[in-house]
């Protein structure tokens, strides 16, 4: 995961320390996602916010937990398992969010910081370039002086 682009909205300033922290956690995500372990994902979620999943809604930290702990987790089918995805969507052409990174060639991320605490993270594709439109852009927001993730890809 490379820095690609990062935009200013509504404010000028310094974001570099907040870059480099924002693409930590998004490098960290994606070793995950390929190492099929997210595990790790409650230590990178506010307490206070928890964490939107696609049209699952917005979920606890508790909530998040639980679900991790399940054998067949939301994680599981969607972002790791192909034979899962394929048997929960009934059709066969289907791509898993790992499955997307995996055939991304290297990829890019424009940072868009709507505020201070506040930054959406647009993936760009090196190979693959109409994959990408396939993943949500990641969200994430800045409390108490550290970045957490809101939305996942």
């Amino acid at each position: 995961m490379e820095k690609g682009k990062v935009f200013l909205a509504g404010h000028s300033a310094e974001h570099s320390k907040d870059t480099e922290e924002i693409l930590a956690l998004l490098r960290r995500l994606v070793e995950g996602t390929v190492q099929k372990d997210l595990n790790f994902l409650p230590q990178v979620i506010s307490e206070k916010e928890g964490i939107f999943l696609d049209l699952k809604g917005n979920w606890t930290k508790e909530k998040l937990i639980a679900e991790l702990a399940t054998k067949d987790n939301y994680f599981r089918i969607y972002f790791f398992e192909r034979d899962l995805l394929s048997k929960q969507k009934n059709s066969e052409d289907v791509k898993t969010v790992r499955d997307l990174l995996l055939s991304s060639g290297g990829m890019e991320a424009d940072l868009y910081y709507e505020s201070k605490t506040t930054c959406e993270v647009k993936i760009r594709f090196k190979e693959n370039v109409k994959l990408e439109k396939e993943l949500i852009n990641p969200y994430f927001i800045k409390s108490e002086g550290k970045w957490y993730l809101l939305r996942l890809f």
